[in-house]
């Protein structure tokens, strides 16, 4: 490192693309004529693909929760414009994100170049030379501000690998453009090798030994097979197949759930990881076990998660993070079920869940295999996940499906656990498609840490607490010290009744144990505190979705924005409802990073002596008009 600040790589080699950048022998052909005019058969593609680059030539981004910006033309790449934060033009390993009075997230975003791949699809869609003309201004603007190991685009690992798959489909998208020089071609070509030098030099460690790993060898990948003439290009493929799938073994259990306890990076990971399949499917070349095992067992929890709408819990952290946009796609619903039907083609594997169809990230990533359709809609049941620690209970009565899920398993990926929550034995319930009992969410990363903190507290969760204790002792907004353990215990999945059961060790010598029965007419959550004679301070909270709650006969209902639910507490005081309290904080979910809005938090209080029993009764019920 001492000797790259000395002399920082500058090309490090001197290269040109062919006029109209060509693709090279060996490169997977991602975008051909036959996949193009698919694509632009697809009812709206076009028009939204032009929308969403007339919206990015007019310099108008909005990331995460923070309010739309404007950048105008050659604007600088190191300046925040949401803070005014400069960040210096000094070798990477001299940048500290982490003590900046700035957010680096809203420029490593831009810095991914997802919103160039926008420019160079709807130029390949429309044939608008405007669109590859400003991908062009961007991609020229960036290498120049950017040289190899200068600034903070070159801090985090991640970073390089998601650009270098962005890159891969921006070439791919403007080969036979008129912006597509061998000047161009040459030095983009230069940046990636420094890029493919950097990662493989500097693997990301420790915090960031999680899905910054995969992004960083998916990245690699994707540089290697895509861009043949960079020297060893085929050796460096073959290292990168071989810590992929190391690190796919490392963090995703057997069972398919990502170890990061966090739903949203189960979708990132698969994200970042199927361009590579699609890579090697295009190639001809077989997609090895230890990577396409893993990939389809990703794709089948979030199948087995979602609701039939199409909704996710958002279970532990959520950046919003995409691993590749290759749409103007931002329902969140139809993102999911375009990786779930991806991932099922690409792989040729049924998945619990299916969608007919096609939609253009499917399109682009799959190619021809694209053509496969399911005959029909195929609904997910209900799955338990033992090594990742879920159950997911579920029926379709006359009201519309009621899927409930069980968090008792591992706290996280260790050592640091960095992306999890303390939500042991939380419960997460939807009703008709609605999640109405959820996780609070993220609220933020870097900047109050006062919502960081409670974000991911006990406190926050739709769980309980003995005494006021945290399960866990947070040391910062990213490591977590002495985890708990939690274990399904037991779990019937047919029959009247679905039933699943674990416990935790959090508040040893006590012992929470909670027990959920799913029947047609609603849920029963038994909750059962076991330990040494004495009483105990006890806090139950289900936290609502947005929406109203009124009193009801000693219980409270919910209205959201389609469905209700009458939540009722046996075995505690009166239970009181919250909304909005900034001063704990308390009463408000995040929906999106840097962004939170109020929402009803349902809170029962007492001083119990052991053993105690705390019953909740979870009934939907019609939605109240306002």
């Amino acid at each position: 490192m001492a000797r790259d600040r000395a002399r920082p790589a500058a090309a490090t080699i001197q290269m040109e693309m062919a006029p109209g950048w060509p693709r090279p022998a060996g490169a997977p052909p991602l975008v051909t004529d036959e996949v193009v005019a698919r694509i632009r058969a697809l009812p709206g593609a076009v028009d939204h693909a032009r929308a969403e680059a007339e919206r990015v030539r007019a310099g108008r981004f909005a990331f995460f929760g923070y309010p739309e910006v404007t950048l105008g033309p050659g604007f600088d790449w190191h300046d925040d414009p949401i803070t005014g934060h400069a960040w210096p033009r000094r070798h990477w390993s001299g940048v500290d994100h982490r003590v900046a009075d700035a957010d680096p997230k809203w420029l490593w975003e831009l810095g991914r170049h997802q919103h160039i791949v926008h420019l160079a699809r709807a130029w390949r869609l429309t044939g608008d030379d405007r669109f590859a003309e400003t991908a062009a201004e961007h991609i020229d603007g960036f290498l120049e501000q950017n040289p190899p190991g200068i600034g903070i685009h070159w801090r985090v690992g991640l970073e390089l690998g998601m650009r270098l798959t962005s890159w891969a489909w921006i070439v791919e998208f403007l080969r036979d453009s008129p912006v597509a020089t061998p000047e161009r071609g040459g030095a983009l070509l230069a940046s990636a090798d420094a890029h493919l030098t950097q990662l493989e030099r500097y693997p990301s460690l420790y915090s960031s030994a999680n899905n910054h790993r995969i992004g960083e060898l998916a990245g690699l990948a994707m540089g290697s097979l895509c861009f043949p003439e960079i020297p060893d290009a085929d050796a460096r493929a073959d290292r990168a197949l071989s810590g992929l799938a190391a690190e796919l073994g490392r963090q995703v259990h057997p069972d398919g759930v990502d170890a990061e306890q966090a739903t949203a990076y189960q979708g990132f990971v698969l994200d970042l990881v199927t361009p590579v399949v699609s890579c090697l499917t295009r190639l001809g070349r077989p997609v090895p076990e230890n990577i396409a095992g893993p990939v389809a067992g990703l794709a089948e929890v979030l199948a087995c998660f979602a609701s039939d709408e199409g909704t996710l819990p958002r279970i532990g952290d959520d950046d919003d993070a995409v691993g590749i946009d290759l749409s103007s796609e931002t329902d969140r619903p139809a993102r999911l079920r375009s990786r779930i039907r991806t991932a099922s083609r690409l792989l040729d594997r049924p998945l619990s869940r299916s969608y007919p169809g096609l939609d253009e990230a499917t399109g682009w990533l799959c190619g021809d295999l694209a053509g496969r359709d399911d005959e029909w809609l195929r609904l997910a049941g209900s799955a338990a996940f033992p090594e990742g620690g879920y159950a997911v209970l579920r029926r379709r009565p006359d009201v519309g499906e009621l899927r409930a899920i069980l968090k008792a398993g591992p706290f996280g990926l260790g050592p640091l656990n960095a992306h999890g929550h303390a939500d042991l034995l939380s419960l997460y319930l939807s009703v008709d498609g609605e999640e109405a009992i959820v996780d609070p969410g993220t609220f933020t990363y870097y900047g109050d840490p006062r919502w960081r903190e409670h974000g991911r507290s006990t406190a926050a969760h739709p769980t309980l607490r003995v005494d006021g204790r945290e399960q866990a002792e947070a040391l910062g907004p990213f490591i977590w010290r002495n985890p708990p353990r939690a274990h399904l215990s037991s779990v019937r999945l047919e029959g009247d009744v679905l039933v699943a059961e674990g416990h935790h060790d959090a508040y040893q010598p006590v012992r929470h144990t909670r027990r959920v029965e799913l029947r047609m007419g609603g849920v029963t959550v038994i909750d059962r505190i076991t330990g040494p004679d004495g009483a105990h301070e006890i806090d139950l909270r289900w936290q609502l979705a947005p929406g109203t709650v009124r009193q009801d006969d000693g219980a409270w209902v919910w209205s959201g924005e389609r469905a209700g639910l009458r939540v009722a507490v046996d075995g505690l005081g009166a239970p009181r409802a919250i909304t909005g309290c900034e001063s704990r904080p308390s009463g408000f979910v995040s929906l999106s990073l840097e962004h939170r809005t109020p929402a009803p938090t349902i809170v029962a209080e007492g001083r119990v002596a052991l053993p105690a029993v705390i019953t909740s009764h979870l009934v939907p019920v019609p939605r109240e008009a306002p």
